[in-house]
């Protein structure tokens, strides 16, 4: 290529010119008036044009968008008056020639003893995208554990530990959220078997090799007032690590309810039997 930036072209050795064709990611040189002197194949395949029309003819400025535009400017300038004056690697948005706007993570520095620079481009955005995946799934996530009319544990699968609670357990259980994450179950559990750490692990075990536990705990605030909660136990992906998500119900009332009818249901079958042995 011409040399625009006061020094020499690229070199003819082809082994780096071998490394700038195949590196596998998108590579340019520039100059010191932005200009793309040269540029390798996986460039002019992002950039949608072909070489010819890109080296010596565009500026680098044409494939950043425009809200990116004034700080990658300045860094141009900055890194010709000091290399160490502008970030190396950095994000920006990429103008295809059709106006598709891809996410880049460019690593960029000028060769030592001209003004040029050399860049290397890769694009980022299917993880950008993967990962607003991410954030959205764990806004709604979010949304549904805070707004949930059942206390919700998230626990450790492997040492049961609780990880995070949501505001209905504060309100069940008496304890703050961050006090909550320094219990054990058996601190807020009857205590006696099969109420206890011990038998609450066995099914921890069970939900954390994918089967899923529904069952019946006497549990206890922090005031030590027992109650029955009904405790749907299961493996969950959250923030990509493995966890095990308890959903608690407590479930006091509809328990006493049925006591009082078993004892009604008692109450009528001795009447019932008492009157058959007076007839």
């Amino acid at each position: 290529p011409r040399d625009r930036g006061g020094g020499p072209p690229l070199p003819p050795d082809p082994i780096y010119r071998t490394i700038f064709e195949n590196t596998g990611t998108a590579m340019t040189l520039a100059e010191e008036d932005t200009t793309i002197s040269l540029c390798n194949e996986e460039f002019a395949r992002l950039a949608g044009l072909p070489r010819s029309e890109i080296e010596g003819r565009r500026s680098w400025t044409e494939f950043v968008h425009p809200d990116d535009l004034p700080r990658m400017r300045e860094y141009h300038r900055l890194r010709r008056l000091d290399p160490a004056a502008a970030p190396r690697g950095y994000e920006f948005r990429f103008l295809r020639a059709r106006g598709e706007i891809r996410n880049m993570r460019i690593t960029t520095d000028v060769i030592p003893g001209t003004k040029r620079s050399v860049a290397s481009l890769l694009d980022i955005t299917e993880l950008k995208q993967k990962e607003e995946a991410v954030r959205v799934a764990e806004a709604y996530y979010r949304a549904i554990f805070e707004a949930a009319n059942d206390a919700i544990f998230v626990h450790d699968p492997e040492t049961g530990r609780i990880l995070d609670v949501n505001p209905k357990m504060t309100e069940m259980y008496g304890y703050t959220a961050a006090e909550a994450r320094r219990l054990t179950v058996e601190d807020l559990s009857a205590g006696v078997p099969p109420y206890t750490q011990q038998e609450a692990m066995v099914r921890f075990r069970k939900a954390a090799a994918g089967e899923p536990q529904l069952f019946e705990w006497l549990a206890r605030d922090r005031k030590g007032r027992l109650f029955w909660v009904e405790v749907n136990l299961k493996r969950a992906a959250l923030g990509g690590r493995n966890t095990l998500l308890a959903v608690v119900r407590d479930i006091t009332v509809p328990k006493e309810i049925q006591a009082r009818l078993e004892e009604e249901r008692e109450r009528f079958r001795v009447t019932l039997a008492s009157i058959g042995d007076a007839v």
